[in-house]
């Protein structure tokens, strides 16, 4: 155990190291830090005088949503290719090594646990609106992060424990899954069936499902929300029942695996070399994809398109593959939180969720298939004009703005009462601010593809997005102001965002059109 500690004090000293002889990666953090401060100290200020507080009740509703969120995606992992907490280095040295493979296990459990830590970080930024609307303290929001962790924790201990299991005996897994959405589905009518018995509020019988006795009882999700509400109000038999429910959890998973796979070094290999995959495609700026383990074939052959127009349907064609709807799962996730949230913020108006929803929209754009495309030779190879080129690549992706917009919008402009002429405003404003995000992705490839620290591009990225998008805010601001006496202040508003930002992604993407000469110009 000394040899495992002495590796981890080890990893804490060279980390800190690399940090200080890396500055792009140094100006990165200090980046964070500065913003995550500038978050804390805004959002601190006291709500405005008379101003109502939300029912405290949606918050942990939230919070309990968000939990088996993320256990349930992490969870699923241990049907396809399981969870790992270690690295290859851990497969290449720490596994040949005489020690103890329990010993072996808590060294990568505890490694895992601050990472979960550390990835749960952009919670915080959330702060501000949450202080706003519900009176939220740091020390609770730093409270839902501990169950964030501990959240992905589980999902990871779960998922790993289920590919062992599954991953000698194939038979099994068709079964396994099954129940796996059996367990999806009754959940879910655990809490929807609340709901459609009272649709004229439907957002109080939500409200008070999650906090029915019963739900407590619930696997992970209510013993988390347990221990979260315990801590909040002080209830510390409730928070110790919630914590004794995931040491239970914890225990019975670490014996089964001890006692049934001591030798468990094959089980996580597979997801160890997925996930070094996918961090070193990261470093280097490459955008990873997960093929489907079934291919639904079909029709073969593209069918349509000529010349530049052709990347457009090999597009569709690769998504009519990879995927059974419109949307892929990210953008369907993206499009259920956001709607979710909107049933918690109905009376702050269609605005708010608005930003809500682009704030969500930054952090998928640059995994659509033209960044995907780049890291192929074909469309350098084409002899077509590198504008019509770059436009009919990113052609696919515009398409599922348009799709993803009018999928959150409308039942969000359900929910909200708000008019036809909002929603199809939103719907436009969101397809603007995504050709926005789009374009600054091709600057950054156009600017510094050559340019090795991904950290530093994700600053300058940052940096560039706020640049761009500021004249277009202040406009619509202005507009918003200047007609607030009218009921079209909203939506012209919104309007203006969508000129603003249409014009300066067209311009840029016909500046950066010479990033299809050469592939060298974006290190492909």
């Amino acid at each position: 155990m000394s040899a495992l500690i002495y590796l981890t004090g080890t990893r804490i000293k060279n980390s800190l190291k690399e940090t200080l002889h890396r500055p792009s990666k140094l100006i990165l953090y200090l980046f964070l830090l500065a913003m995550v401060v500038l978050v804390v100290v805004s959002g601190s200020v006291d709500p405005v005088e008379g101003a109502q507080l939300r029912d405290i009740r949606e918050f942990h509703a939230m919070v309990l949503g968000l939990v088996y969120l993320m256990f349930f995606l992490g969870a699923y992992q241990g049907f396809r290719s399981g969870a790992s907490f270690y690295s290859m280095a851990d497969v290449n040295l720490l596994f040949q090594t005489p020690l103890s493979p329990k010993g072996i296990l808590i060294y990568g459990l505890v490694r895992q646990m601050g990472v979960t830590l550390l990835t749960g970080c952009f919670l915080v930024f959330q702060y501000g609106w949450l202080h706003t609307l519900y009176g939220i303290s740091l020390g609770d929001l730093l409270l839902v992060l501990l169950c964030y962790a501990l959240t992905l924790f589980c999902s990871q201990i779960t998922a790993m424990a289920l590919y062992s299991y599954l991953g000698t005996h194939p038979q099994r897994r068709t079964p396994f899954k099954a129940g796996f959405v059996l367990l999806l589905i009754l959940l879910a009518l655990y809490f929807i069936l609340p709901m459609a018995m009272d649709p004229g509020n439907v957002l109080q019988a939500l409200v008070d499902r999650c906090q029915a006795r019963a739900t407590y009882f619930l696997p992970v999700g209510g013993w988390l929300l347990a221990l979260e509400q315990g801590i909040f109000t002080g209830q510390w038999t409730m928070a110790l029942g919630g914590a004794g429910g995931i040491l239970l959890l914890w225990g019975l998973i670490f014996l089964w695996i001890s006692r049934t796979s001591t030798d468990y070094y094959e089980d996580v290999l597979q997801a160890t070399e997925i996930s070094f995959s996918a961090i070193n495609a990261s470093k280097e700026g490459k955008v990873a994809e997960a093929l489907p383990q079934k291919v639904r074939l079909g029709k073969v052959g593209l069918g349509h398109g000529r010349g530049a127009s052709v990347f457009f349907f090999k597009h569709q064609v690769e998504n009519r593959r990879s995927r059974l709807l419109l949307l892929d799962t990210t953008s369907l996730i993206f499009a259920a939180v956001s709607i979710l949230v909107s049933l918690f913020m109905r009376e702050a108006g269609i605005l708010p969720i608005f930003c809500f929803v682009i704030y969500l929209q930054l952090f998928s754009v640059s995994s659509g298939r033209w960044a995907r495309e780049l890291l192929l030779p074909y469309v350098y190879l084409s002899p077509q004009p590198p504008f019509v080129k770059l436009v009919m690549t990113c052609l696919e992706s515009m398409e599922k703005f348009l799709i993803q917009g009018i999928c959150i919008f409308v039942p969000i402009g359900l929910i909200l009462g708000a008019s036809p002429w909002e929603t199809a405003a939103c719907v436009a404003a969101h397809f603007g601010f995504s050709l926005l995000f789009m374009a600054a992705n091709i600057l950054m490839d156009r600017l510094f593809g050559t340019l090795q620290s991904k950290g530093l591009i994700l600053v300058l990225y940052l940096l560039a997005i706020l640049l761009l998008s500021l004249p277009g805010i202040i406009l619509a601001v202005w507009v918003y102001f200047l007609l607030a006496a009218t009921a079209w202040a909203t939506v012209l508003a919104l309007l203006a965002t969508l000129g603003w930002n249409l014009l300066v992604g067209a311009l840029i993407t016909l500046l950066c059109r010479n990033i299809l000469n050469l592939a060298e110009l974006n290190n492909r």
